[in-house]
């Protein structure tokens, strides 16, 4: 599933995207939730940046996750899924950052994500730019994980 979030007007919205249909040009951020092969390619070829598949993610080196190609910088985290669970555990994702997007990549869904679309929905001056909800996500990241 792919979800993009842009401005409009004093808000930032989220709305799936269609299978095929292009990134609105004044997208700040792109989730992708459990992509097929398919719609990873479809995004990393639209944003011209090499988003990695799940194996990939999970194989990176410690010391390599965090990385510039071009023009996109990627950063791959473990972060804790399941921790109201009896079995908590970590699992990758990808955050990449563009010029004028922030790119996601995900298999799992952590509690901090909801909690991170839920902050720049009430507080959409969290998320102005790309850079901008780069440090929104990792600071949700951070306090979910030091909860």
């Amino acid at each position: 599933m792919i979800t993009t979030y842009k401005r409009e007007g004093q808000h930032v919205v989220g709305s799936p995207l269609e299978r095929g249909q292009m990134p609105p040009p004044d997208t700040l951020w792109i989730d992708l939730l459990n992509p097929e092969d398919n719609e990873r390619i479809f995004i990393s070829t639209s944003l011209g940046i090499d988003l990695p598949n799940v194996l990939e993610m999970q194989e990176i080196e410690a010391s390599s996750r965090l990385y510039t190609e071009s023009t996109a910088t990627y950063m791959t985290l473990d972060v804790l899924v399941g921790f109201e669970t009896e079995e908590p555990m970590l699992d990758a994702v990808l955050i990449t950052l563009t010029p004028g997007c922030l790119v996601t990549v995900r298999y799992c869904e952590p509690r901090a994500f909801s909690i991170f679309t839920t902050r720049i929905r009430n507080q959409p001056e969290l998320f102005a730019t790309a850079e901008d909800g780069l440090l929104a996500i990792l600071d949700a990241i951070t306090d979910r994980t030091a909860d």
